[in-house]
Formats: structure tokens, sequence, C-alpha cells
């Protein structure tokens, strides 16, 4: 059985099947990229345009908003290549919230509300109030929903359109 180009069953069909959804962004948080965990599928579509660029002596292609084509590509290298195209300097914050979205879509196989993402920096910080304002100032071309996604790998989001 193919999905999408990529064979995600081989083998004699009978009984009852299962039919599940998945996200082209199923991954870990590793910071080496995510080999294996993704699947090795791309999200390009006819007459899509694409962007290429260099991460490790490996082409990387995004689209033309800077998602990856193939989020199994994504890296530490990758996101710090984007920051700085982006003018942005990557701080302990950004990694945390970076961190964080990869890890609640590699637990949950849905990607953080911006909710999700204040109510848990709420609770790992006593210090500073972490709110939507704080999340858009560190990531100030789009906030939690646009930029931050990207790059961290994951997919644009319905509300982004």
């Amino acid at each position: 059985m193919l999905v999408s180009g990529i064979e995600r069953y081989h083998g004699p069909l009978s009984g009852e099947i299962a039919i599940g959804l998945w996200s082209m962004t199923q991954a870990a948080d590793g910071s080496e990229g995510t080999s294996g965990e993704f699947p090795d599928g791309s999200n390009a579509y006819p007459g899509m345009m694409t962007h290429s660029c260099w991460i490790d002596g490996q082409g990387v292609l995004t689209d033309s908003e800077g998602y990856l084509i193939k989020p199994a590509q994504w890296s530490e290298a990758f996101t710090r290549a984007e920051a700085a195209a982006e003018n942005l300097s990557l701080g302990t914050e950004h990694w945390e919230v970076i961190r964080y979205l990869r890890d609640h879509y590699s637990r949950h196989r849905t990607q953080a509300s911006v909710r999700d993402m204040i109510r848990h920096f709420r609770k790992a910080s006593d210090t500073e109030p972490r709110s939507n304002r704080y999340l858009h100032r560190l990531f100030p071309r789009g906030g939690p929903q646009i930029q931050v996604k990207r790059l961290a790998g994951l997919l644009r989001t319905k509300c982004e359109h």
C-alpha cells in the first residue's frame, strides 16, 4: 500500500484494517535531524516554488515560505541557518520553545497550540510571565504560529493563511 508514493504496508490485506491519519512531521527532538523518525517523503506538490540551501553539506529544500519540503531533514543547523537568514539571534529561550514544540509533537502527534505553549512556559518559569506577547517578542516574524513552527521543522497550520 502506498501513501503519497511511500510504501506504508506490504503484504496481504484481510480482515479488519485500521486506518489512521498521520503527518509528515512525526519526529523526535534530536539535534542531528530525525532520520528514520519522519516518513521519508516530501510535502511538495506539482508547480510548488521551492528554495534550495546547503546545510552541513546536504541540499535542503524549503517551500517559498521557508517550511521544509522533507521534514526528516530538520536539524539544529537548519534552524540556525534559517534564523540567521531572518536576522534572528537564537538564545536559550528560543531553543526552549523550539524543543518544546518538537517534543510536544513527538508525544502527541499534533502541533502545540499557542495556548499549550503559554500554559507550558508559565508552569516552567517562576520569574517572568510567559504570554503570547512574550512569544511574539522571541519570534517577531509571525510569532509562535508561524516563525517558530517553521524553525522547528513543523508544517504550517490552517490558521496561518
